[in-house]
């Protein structure tokens, strides 16, 4: 029998095309790290539950690890023959242990594994974005403080406007970097729930422990409903969208944020030797604020410059709020 994974009543494998058309692969394969720990996750369940014995279950996470290194070591084949991530690992490890692999598959199937496996993977890139997200924040933050005393014009309208300092300037980025990391969070913690459990897709007479399996996985719940758990992908558009913030950020940074030219001068001189056009619309600036107050909407209108906090504002307090974002 050429198709190993269905065979059934049919006396020979699928057409190369169906092959080709169905193989997965060549893309899930970057999934292993993610299948694996589910597959761990499920099999320490299964043997909790006593659905599973404890020997088998030391069999499956010990060639189920040994798999893992394989894989990252580049020493695994993949096989298109076998479509997926989840059947080349589970074909492997039956190399390895035997029948108890097979046993690995109970109360589960390729439908709430491929769904927990795709939820971890984003999961883990949303993580690995957030961190590098705040760590450009810290970076931009440390440089602001930097350039606490650099004036360089303020711009609207893409002219020079008044004058503000090069550090006001870079803090700005950190508010927009600090909102795009917030809709990343936000998508992850509506993602974070475990299809593991929900079959395919009514889920499975054994008595499992749906809990114990999102626990071990760092899920916050379990899916509510098992229809929607398998079919939902809600969370791969959401993400990628949330992501995309990131790109207009990083593309406004690269440009000035529309500023035709950033001409940011480092203060040699007393702050009245600028030029003095600039200086009396700031000071106009500043004398009308204190009559009307400041606008609800812009607490810090008529602020020109952030240098009067000189040292008050080290780093640490400068950043503070933003890396709990």
């Amino acid at each position: 029998m050429s198709n190993k994974m269905w065979g059934g009543r049919f006396a020979t494998g699928p057409d190369a095309i169906m092959e080709e058309i169905n193989a997965s692969i060549g893309f899930d394969q970057r999934l292993f790290r993610q299948d694996i720990a589910g597959s761990i996750a499920h099999a320490t369940m299964l043997a909790e539950t006593g659905i599973l014995t404890q020997e088998d279950r030391d069999a499956i996470v010990a060639g189920l690890n040994e798999v893992l290194a394989e894989i990252e070591s580049g020493s695994f084949t993949f096989s298109r023959a076998l479509e997926d991530i989840h059947m080349n690992v589970e074909s492997r490890l039956r190399e390895k242990i035997g029948d108890a692999a097979g046993r690995l598959h109970t109360a589960r199937s390729r439908n709430d594994q491929v769904a927990t496996d795709f939820k971890l993977y984003v999961r883990d890139t949303i993580d690995t974005l957030v961190v590098q997200v705040h760590t450009l924040q810290l970076a931009l933050a440390n440089k602001a403080e930097d350039e606490a005393q650099t004036i360089m014009p303020g711009f609207t309208h893409l002219q020079s406007a008044q004058p503000v300092t090069f550090g006001h300037h870079l803090l700005a980025y950190v508010e927009m970097l600090g909102r795009d990391a917030g809709r990343l969070l936000d998508a992850r913690k509506r993602l974070n729930e475990s299809p593991l459990g929900s079959a395919a897709p009514a889920g499975t007479p054994y008595p499992i422990n749906r809990e114990r399996t999102a626990e071990q996985l760092g899920f916050d719940r379990p899916t509510a409903n098992s229809l929607d758990a398998v079919s939902d992908r809600d969370f791969i558009l959401e993400t990628p969208a949330a992501a995309s913030d990131l790109r207009h950020a990083f593309v406004a940074l690269c440009r000035g944020n529309g500023d035709l030219e950033l001409r940011p001068i480092r203060l040699r001189a007393p702050l009245r030797q600028i030029h003095h056009r600039q200086l009396d619309h700031a000071a106009k600036t500043q004398s009308r604020c204190r009559r009307t107050g400041p606008r609800q909407d812009r607490p810090d209108s008529g602020r020109t410059d952030v240098a009067d906090r000189g040292d008050e504002r080290p780093t640490a307090r400068l950043f503070q709020g933003y890396a709990g974002r």
